[in-house]
């Protein structure tokens, strides 16, 4: 009697390792369709996506984005999260220049890029847009300062005033020596357009 328990029991440990094997292969199995189930509906999500141009690195204001070597590159980008006037790689016109700080890896927008590739700033100045004081008309022309509101100092001199640069805001262009401080309060949202007296 105690043989034949014997070989009972040794006879059932195989057993018992397959059914072990069979159930952690189930368990792998639904985790794996699980994992490919949550990837599919994280795809579908985010929907069918367009090619676009992003920045490859930091961008200044009236840097150049067209011909300067690894200014910008392509990416995928989901179609409901892209800008609507996010540019793809070929719209980026000839002598294209930035009038707005664009960081790595952002969306190159049409809302960045100067009027006619940035033509109108003239030499010893560069572009930057700036927020445009409501009521206020600014003719391309015009001469503003630069107003930082934190420091309460005037940070840029009779800035001219290029036109409209899209979501409120205008485009000016400030001297080169002057243009970190007005860029900064600019990304800051501290940066105050006052006409100038010969305006």
């Amino acid at each position: 009697m105690r043989l034949t328990r014997y070989r009972l029991k040794a006879l059932a440990r195989p057993a018992r390792r397959w059914a072990a094997a069979a159930a952690l292969s189930a368990v792998t199995f639904v985790g794996t369709r699980t994992v490919l189930a949550r990837a599919e509906a994280a795809r579908a999500a985010w929907g069918t996506t367009q090619r676009i141009a992003v920045a490859a690195h930091d961008l200044r204001p009236g840097d150049d984005v067209s011909s300067a070597p690894g200014a910008l590159r392509p990416a995928d980008w989901p179609v409901a999260l892209a800008p609507a006037d996010a540019l793809a790689p070929g719209e980026v016109a000839d002598g294209a220049t930035v009038g707005l700080p664009v960081l790595a890896g952002e969306p190159l927008r049409r809302a960045h890029l100067t009027p006619a590739g940035g033509a109108a700033v003239a030499a010893g100045r560069r572009a930057l847009a700036l927020p445009r004081p409501d009521g206020v008309a600014l003719p391309a022309g015009a001469r503003v300062d630069v107003v930082d509101t934190d420091e309460g100092a005037v940070v840029a001199r009779a800035a001219v005033v290029i036109g409209p640069a899209g979501d409120g805001a205008v485009l000016v262009g400030v001297a080169e020596a002057e243009l970190p401080a007005a860029a900064r309060a600019a990304a800051t949202g501290r940066a105050l357009l006052a006409l100038t007296p010969d305006v």
